[in-house]
């Protein structure tokens, strides 16, 4: 790849995820991955019901990464496809190129959800929705 002109993020690359998803199974073609940083809010309204004021409290980072499951069969890959849709409230450490993802809680993720999808004329495509805080860890299991 050549870039010319302006400096700009071209492609996936340089993420690594590790924690529930990983075992011997679990290779993959990283397609994409959304981030989102958001905060709950509380509004306070006058006698007439118009907003006044805003309070963002609570803030966290959202991540949405699509792979291929792949290996070196299609027996590995089936594998692969069954390691990468792990369940729901596992943890997933993400390391990538930028403070955003790994900022927070040294890139622990709650997984919310892991979604397969597959059809008769397609590669079958897993995404993961991921979620974390930015003041707290909630990735630690209470004993």
């Amino acid at each position: 790849m050549i870039q010319k002109g302006l400096g700009v993020v071209f492609g996936v690359d340089n993420v690594t995820i590790t924690g529930a998803i990983v075992s011997a199974t679990t290779g993959a073609l990283l397609q994409s991955l959304d981030q989102v940083r958001g905060a709950e809010v509380a509004y306070a309204k006058d006698y007439i019901g118009n907003t006044r004021s805003a309070v963002f409290f609570d803030p966290n980072r959202k991540l949405s990464i699509s792979v291929i499951p792949s290996g070196t069969s299609v027996a590995a890959a089936l594998a692969s496809l069954d390691a990468w849709v792990p369940a729901s409230g596992g943890t997933a450490t993400i390391a990538a190129d930028g403070a955003f993802i790994d900022g927070a809680n040294g890139g622990k993720y709650n997984i919310l959800s892991a979604r397969a999808a597959e059809t008769n004329t397609g590669i079958a495509v897993v995404t993961l929705e991921l979620e974390a805080f930015e003041a707290n860890d909630v990735t630690l299991l209470v004993a």
